[in-house]
């Protein structure tokens, strides 16, 4: 695509010249005489690079550079001048321009920095298009995650009160003081008000039924004694008379000297799991339910590998019906299995029992076992998995579905995308360059051969990167190899020389990156462009471009014998001298620091060997002050290669040194509450290789720590390198809450309320996740009790040959078919409804509520005769009973029955 330049420039011969030439290079090509000529054809043009003079009329190149970047920051733009200056050098730095030229400028070296400008805005422009269309599919899975997290609240109303009661509190026992601090899940658990204060340690074990308190004194002395875990279980009697069930664990902390400072730990109440052991023995008659409510797609063979029952996620992925494939369809049949190479890990699945994984592009119009009246064409991520009798032969088998089509599409779209970046390598203007861990050339492109004048590959590719150095430059060309290797960010970037065929040396800068294969490193690649001209004509500038007088950071700047030649004003300001009384002098004369002798010698060696040297001392003012100083010193070269001053920059970072320390004892007691969680709890980086985990994550895993840093949580839960379907890793945004999913961990046995909480550095980028599993297999078993038990009540009330309803603070919730016919209301009329509209007056209404709470009182249940107006305003006569929800609580509402005794009156 032809790309467009806007040159601006007041001498017309100059206009001319750059015109034929960035033509002639196939460039698309505008002129202006001045800065708002140029500013007007750039905001009617799509432009892509503007060049421009910097002394221009009506409005200088300057404020032209900063209009163009306030609409469009990414058009690189390059700054000319006759007359160059740091001032206006500065100047140009500041708004970002892309280069700054001096003039005279020849054609060539004018198309090289448009060609290298026009390259980085296309690498902008293809990293902005793939930035929008990765929040474009962020926010289509954050309105399906919001569109499915409303459905499940609007439906499982009990289920996120289960939920609160599941919470896990914290508390911390003071030995010394003998007083605990709770959380305030912790209180509400103990019954206490919530605060802040810490409670006595009798007031918290009188809260222990007496019956298990000498136990549990008798094990924390214990554990305070011979330092060992505290962990039981025990009950506690709220002030209501309520006997709860408290899992405890905690571990004490001691000083230096041995002696118990705490016990920090987790309280759990487990009354409702407690409950949920006499269920479980009902749990397994729902597994055909979860099994056809599960939105992912399986089915299930028997042990001859027919298809015996699939769930509608299935046939709605595959387009079949059960009628069409239960009893018909059999694997060990499939023609597609067999002709993609599968079959033989499926049969050992029905023959060893093993578990097979493999993806597969499935089209059921091919199957050759069965005929379909609809078809399916799909990509499969498939598991086939062996389901064992309690003797261990293998009796059915379970195959699940993953749609892997959308991904396979991708990675083919990547593959693309490859080609053509493959493509530019080749045609760009920058020399692409790749050399392999043992230092030899494996590819260049022709941008690379023609900066060194080599005429093919075949010349270069093969041999060591060694013979393409000048022969100074061998040493210091190994040496940044082996530091881009290592990927140390100093080398990454810079500047080198090169020995061309012709005899001539040539300079360029670069930059380089080591690449990698499974976490290894296999070499490194990267670009050089060209910058002999440039390395020739800043020379002379090259010490005032390292000593800038307006850096806010001290530098000083000295001779190869390291005495003081600059000092800027900050370093003036720090250290207390004026800047004649620092010149002459060595950095000696600062030093206060007991072990700075040795430091400063390190540190000459070190820059005598043209090496950086970074390191923390302690600096003396003239004043007689100190204040610890953090310091960079590195060394200058020529053109040559050779150490010609040493540069260093200070900075003063008392406050900064005393707040890490700050940091540091926050970060322990970090640790030790991180430790004492008792659900398992891991530390990931956006990758999701664990980082951290805690006793309980090792303990649920049974591996030691050392067993799983590095490993994907994925890897250690499903064996697999891919995150499972409904991963609430994949849901998370960087800037995003907390994100929860429930999953089920086959190997364990158990589902897991799993929960991610995103970690962002200071520029808001995702650098860690907080990854914690809440074992709720108890509370799920408990939850399809529940399920059971609602819909058998509801079953008996709208059987039930009286009216029902449920009435909370006047207001009805709900009624029964039964208790519509008898008014005249539809059922969907009945929820936010005010009782009294039932009544035919407010004085009626209040007799009745008189009456009954009067009853209730008494007798726990109230009954009255009364008269409801029907929705038409005719009159029924009933005999109305009411009985609280919950005794103890009046204001939870009531249920009350409705017989119509009309006839009776």
């Amino acid at each position: 695509m032809t790309t467009r330049i806007l040159v601006v420039d007041d001498e017309k011969s100059l206009r001319l010249t750059f015109d034929a030439f960035l033509s002639d290079a196939g460039h698309d090509v505008i002129t202006a005489a001045d800065g708002e000529e140029g500013l007007a054809a750039f905001e009617a043009n799509d432009i892509d690079v503007v060049v421009t003079d910097i002394i221009l009329p009506h409005r200088d190149g300057i404020e032209l550079l900063r209009a163009v970047h306030q609409s469009a920051p990414r058009v690189p733009v390059i700054v000319m001048t006759g007359e160059p200056s740091l001032d206006t050098a500065a100047a140009a730095v500041r708004e970002k321009a892309f280069d700054y030229l001096p003039k005279p400028i020849t054609g060539e070296a004018l198309v090289r920095v448009v060609g290298m400008a026009v390259l980085e805005k296309e690498r902008e422009d293809e990293f902005e298009r793939l930035r929008a269309q990765e929040e474009r599919r962020k926010e289509g899975l954050e309105r399906l995650v919001a569109d499915r997290t409303a459905a499940l609240r609007e439906s499982r109303y009990e289920l996120t009160e289960a939920q609160r009661i599941a919470h896990v509190g914290n508390w911390r026992w003071d030995v010394r003081r003998n007083d605990i601090t709770a959380s305030d899940e912790m209180r509400r658990m103990w019954g206490v008000e919530e605060g802040v204060n810490a409670l006595a340690f009798r007031v918290v074990l009188r809260i222990i039924h007496p019956a298990d308190r000498r136990r549990v004194s008798l094990a924390l002395e214990a554990s305070v004694r011979e330092d060992a875990p505290f962990d039981m279980e025990f009950r506690i009697v709220l002030r209501t008379g309520e006997e709860r069930v408290i899992h405890a664990c905690g571990e004490v902390q001691r000083d230096e000297g041995g002696q118990a400072v705490f016990m920090r730990g987790i309280g759990h109440d487990i009354t409702e799991r407690r409950r949920a052991d006499a269920d479980l023995r009902d749990s397994r008659a729902f597994l055909d339910n979860i099994i056809e409510q599960s939105p992912y797609p399986m089915w299930i063979a028997d042990a001859r590998g027919t298809l015996i029952r699939l769930n509608k996620a299935c046939e709605d992925l595959l387009g079949v019906t059960a009628e069409e494939v239960v009893g018909k369809y059999n694997i060990l049949a499939d023609s597609i299995v067999e002709e993609q190479g599968h079959m033989p890990a499926v049969r050992a699945v029905f023959s060893e029992g093993t578990t097979a994984r493999f993806t597969i592009e499935y089209d059921s119009s091919r199957l050759n076992c069965i005929s379909l009246v609809q078809t399916a064409s799909v990509v499969l991520d498939v598991t086939v998995f062996a389901i064992r009798d309690t003797n261990g032969n293998v009796t059915n088998a379970a195959i699940q579905h993953i749609d892997v089509t959308a991904r396979e599409q991708a990675l083919d779209r990547l593959r693309d995308s490859e080609s053509r970046f493959r493509g530019i390598v080749q045609n760009t203007d920058a020399g692409y360059f790749f050399i392999d861990k043992d230092g030899i050339i494996r590819d260049v492109n022709a941008a690379w051969l023609g900066l060194y004048a080599l005429s093919g590959a075949d010349e270069v590719v093969g041999k060591h990167f060694d013979t393409i150095q000048t022969s100074d430059d061998v040493g210091r060309a190994r040496e940044f190899v082996a530091a881009i290797m290592r990927g140390d960010e100093d080398y990454l970037s810079g500047a080198f020389s090169r020995q061309r065929t012709d005899g001539t040396v040539g300079y360029h800068t670069y930059v380089a990156h080591p690449v990698t294969e499974a976490g290894e490193v296999t070499g490194i690649e990267g670009f050089i462009i060209d910058s002999t001209e440039r390395v020739q004509a800043e020379g002379e500038a090259r010490l005032l471009g390292t000593v800038a007088e307006q850096a806010s950071d001290s530098i000083l700047v000295t001779d190869t014998d390291f005495h003081i030649v600059y000092a800027n004003r900050a370093a003036q300001e720090l250290f207390g001298y004026g800047k004649c009384e620092l010149l002459g002098k060595t950095p000696d004369v600062f030093n206060a620091d007991p072990a700075g002798d040795a430091i400063q010698q390190e540190l000459y060696a070190a820059v005598s060997r043209g090496k950086s040297y970074t390191g923390t001392r302690l600096n003396r003012r003239k004043d007689g002050s100190t204040f610890i100083c953090e310091f960079r010193v590195t060394p200058v070269r020529d053109d040559g290669g050779h150490v010609q001053w040493y540069v260093g920059v200070q900075r003063d970072v008392t406050e900064r040194t005393r707040t890490e320390g700050a940091l540091r004892e926050a970060r322990r007691e970090w640790e030790d509450i991180f430790q004492a969680i008792g659900q398992p709890a891991f530390i990931l980086d956006p990758e999701h290789h664990v980082l951290q985990a805690n006793r309980a994550a090792l303990d649920l895993l049974g591996k030691s720590l050392d067993d799983v840093l590095g490993e994907k949580c994925c890897e250690l839960f499903y064996g697999s390198d891919l995150p499972p379907a409904g991963c609430p890793m994949e849901a998370l945004s960087p800037s995003g809450p907390l994100v929860a999913r429930e999953m089920e961990m086959e190997a364990l046995e158990r589902t897991f309320l799993v929960s991610c909480t995103p970690i962002l550095d200071d520029a808001g980028e995702l650098i860690r996740l907080i990854h914690i599993n809440t074992d709720i297999t108890d509370r799920k078993e408990s939850e399809q009790a529940l399920k059971r038990s609602e819909a058998m009540l509801r079953g008996v009330f709208e059987a039930a040959p009286v009216g029902i309803g449920v009435v909370t603070n006047r207001v009805l919730n709900w009624g029964n078919e039964r208790l519509a016919k008898m008014t005249g209301y539809g059922v969907d009329e009945f929820p936010g409804m005010d009782s009294r509209q039932m009544y035919l007056s407010d004085e009626e209404h209040r007799r009745v509520g008189d009456v009954k709470y009067a009853q209730i009182q008494e007798h726990g249940v109230g009954e009255v005769r009364t008269q409801f107006r029907r929705k038409d305003g005719t009159a029924v006569d009933v005999l109305l009973s009411s009985a609280p929800i919950d005794p103890g609580n009046l204001g939870a509402g009531v249920v009350f029955t409705a017989l119509d005794i009309t006839e009776q009156e």
